[in-house]
């Protein structure tokens, strides 16, 4: 007779089915978090490399705007880089910070190499941390295009600036309406100046910075009697030149011919006068951005000007010869004032009304009086810094030839 098994001879088997099963739910689920803990890495690390890479791209483009912008980046060609500069991005998609570097090489005369690398995100030590490299060949044209018309809130081309009563600041027209918080030392005056006491200011305050001709001492050009400057006396950029506006002839459509100009209501568009005489109670009107050249003299002694959303930016005066400019009136005046060869007088009414300039101005000479009822005020609007002309005669002043992603196999190509 065959032995038969008893209860006692299974015992553990029902254990040990248990510990199996454990051990492969521990195994799988070991594997399906380690499958998706790399998931969630190689994620992270493809959102950074695209981080990385468009911060890359940003690299290529701020040094192709200074290519395209700075005669020094230009023209210098005896180094065989120029220093890297970084600057931090904040993209949207991640709380971490990317950031771009980048140098410019010269490979001949009119040739650059520029090398952009990107980074997300921008500390060594981040988890996920991706660089991205570009190069590119830029072809240089010359010259580089013009800067800003209005650099500065008053600027004189070389002879005397002469403030008398008379209050300078800064504020941005594209953040609203001058006041509030909307006022700030952000501006300066300048002028080409190196003779002594040719920046005079006498009972006069200003709201920034004051520059003179870089070879010259701020020191003494600049004299200022029972007046103050919050920002400091210093020099002109070594690079920076007074720009030009198309002239007429380089215009693609022709000015709009009105001959002596008086009160006027302007559309957007481009005009020529032969002078410009406002008085009594006219004044400029603009419904949309107007250019206005002009070869004789302008006398705005009425209401002053008016533009679209009190932007001064809508109203661009161009003095195209030598004649005097003489603004003075009830009224406020807004707008850029470009009369390089002129000599340009601001200053408040006999009345002792008015005497309130909103834009830039350039000048030969520039004098500003106000009077014990009423100081003159000039407040630059920063915003035209932002708004001169393009030279129909610069364009495409840097070209493309050669781009190539340096941690991929990919290339582009563009002219």
């Amino acid at each position: 007779m065959k032995p038969t098994k008893t209860l006692a001879d299974e015992r553990g088997f029902v254990l040990l089915v248990v510990y199996v099963i454990v051990i492969f739910v521990s195994i799988f689920s070991v594997a399906f978090f380690g499958r998706h803990q790399a998931a969630v890495q190689a994620a992270e690390r493809y959102q950074n490399q695209v981080l990385a890479f468009n911060a890359a791209e940003s690299g290529i483009d701020f040094a192709l705007r200074e290519l395209a912008t700075s005669l020094t980046r230009r023209s210098e060609t005896a180094h065989a880089e120029y220093n890297s500069q970084e600057l931090t991005l904040y993209p949207s998609l991640n709380s971490a910070k990317s950031s771009f570097s980048y140098k410019i090489s010269p490979v001949s005369d009119s040739m650059r190499r520029i090398d952009a690398t990107g980074c997300a995100p921008n500390y060594a030590t981040a988890r996920g941390r991706q660089n991205s490299g570009i190069t590119v060949y830029a072809q240089l044209s010359t010259p580089p295009p013009s800067g800003s018309l209005f650099e500065y809130g008053v600027y004189t081309t070389g002879d005397a600036m002469n403030l008398s009563k008379t209050s300078f600041d800064s504020y941005n027209s594209g953040q609203g309406a001058y006041g509030a918080s909307n006022v700030s030392n952000a501006g300066a005056i300048a002028s080409d100046s190196t003779g002594i006491g040719d920046i005079d200011l006498s009972n006069s305050t200003v709201n920034g910075n004051v520059l003179v001709n870089t070879s010259a001492n701020p020191n003494t050009v600049v004299s200022a009697t029972n007046s103050t400057i919050t920002g400091t006396k210093g020099t002109l950029a070594n690079d920076w030149a007074l720009p030009a506006p198309p002239t007429i002839a380089s215009l693609v459509t022709p000015p709009t011919e009105l001959g002596s100009c008086g009160g006027m209501t302007l559309a957007a568009g481009t005009y020529h006068c032969s002078e410009i005489l406002l008085s009594g109670h006219e004044r400029i009107i603009t419904t949309g951005a107007v250019k206005i050249y002009v070869d004789g003299s302008v006398q705005i002694t009425g209401q002053g000007t008016t533009v679209p959303n009190n932007q001064p930016g809508n109203l661009h005066i161009y003095v195209t010869g030598t004649a005097s400019v003489n603004i003075q009136g009830n009224g406020s005046f807004y707008g850029g004032l470009y009369a390089p060869n002129s000599d340009v007088v601001f200053q408040s009414s006999s009345s002792g009304k008015g005497g309130v300039f909103f834009g830039a101005v350039v000048a030969k000479t520039f004098t500003s009086a106000g009077t014990n009822k009423q100081p003159a005020a000039i407040h630059f609007d920063l915003s035209m810094k932002e708004t001169s002309d393009p030279n129909p005669s610069q364009e495409n002043t840097v070209g493309i030839t050669a781009w190539q992603e340096m941690n991929s196999l990919a290339w582009g190509a563009g002219s």
